[in-house]
């Protein structure tokens, strides 16, 4: 339901904001994500293993374990992020981290990530569209408690698609992290001119996490959240 009327459900999740003043079509799975309020809509699947995706705050996170003692988003031990720990006589463990279902893309839009790998595991992420699942992410590099950008082109016009990201860690001492999701630069028609809390507005009327400002990657159309005289 959309302010007492219906609308179809490819409208839902699909970047544009159709129930407007309250954005609820688009509640469910936001553009940007950094974890201090809750998963955005990403859910976990169930697995039999102990371990879990878990998002925890950055100090909670080193007193029970390895882990980044910061956030990427906030650069604070306060911040919070996804956390997936290996945990001693378990052997490899898959556990998948799922967004939601959104649907259609604009030519330029991207999903953009931060990561933080340690110990012997691994961390993948898939592009589900229909029955098709595409592995678009690998790594198995550490990355010494360091947060790393990866950034995921989206291909134009995808009707239906859901982004799974699975950590696999192998033993005590192993981590892996998620922090500061963001889909760039793929609304297919202009959002409010009037950015929600936390937002910064790009000029014109597309808005970006405030997270994202003088990152060294333009976000808004004409990179204006990268201008000189901003950063």
């Amino acid at each position: 339901m959309c302010n007492s009327k219906c609308i179809l459900e490819t409208k839902f999740c699909n970047f544009v904001y159709d129930c407007l003043p309250d954005l609820v079509d688009e509640s469910g799975c936001p553009m940007a994500c950094d974890f201090e309020s809750g998963l955005c809509g990403w859910s976990v699947e169930a697995t039999d293993w102990a371990s879990s995706w878990k998002r925890v705050k950055a100090e909670d996170a080193v007193l029970n374990g390895s882990a980044p003692s910061q956030d990427h988003s906030n650069r604070s031990s306060k911040g919070h992020y996804l956390w997936l720990a290996g945990e001693a006589g378990l052997g490899s463990s898959s556990v998948l981290a799922n967004s939601s279902v959104y649907h259609s893309t604009a030519p330029s839009c991207a999903f953009r990530f931060h990561y933080s790998l340690q110990g012997n595991g691994t961390l993948s992420a898939w592009l589900r569209s229909g029955r098709e699942n595409q592995m678009v992410f690998h790594t198995g590099k550490e990355t010494e408690k360091e947060w790393m950008e990866s950034e995921i082109p989206l291909s134009i016009g995808l009707e239906e698609f859901q982004i799974v990201f699975e950590g696999r860690v192998v033993g005590e001492g192993g981590f892996l992290a998620l922090d500061s999701f963001l889909f760039s630069d793929c609304e297919a028609t202009p959002v409010p001119s009037v950015c929600l809390e936390g937002s910064w507005p790009c000029g014109g009327e597309s808005c970006v996490p405030r997270w994202a400002l003088c990152d060294l990657q333009p976000d808004c159309p004409q990179g204006s959240d990268e201008d000189p005289l901003l950063c």
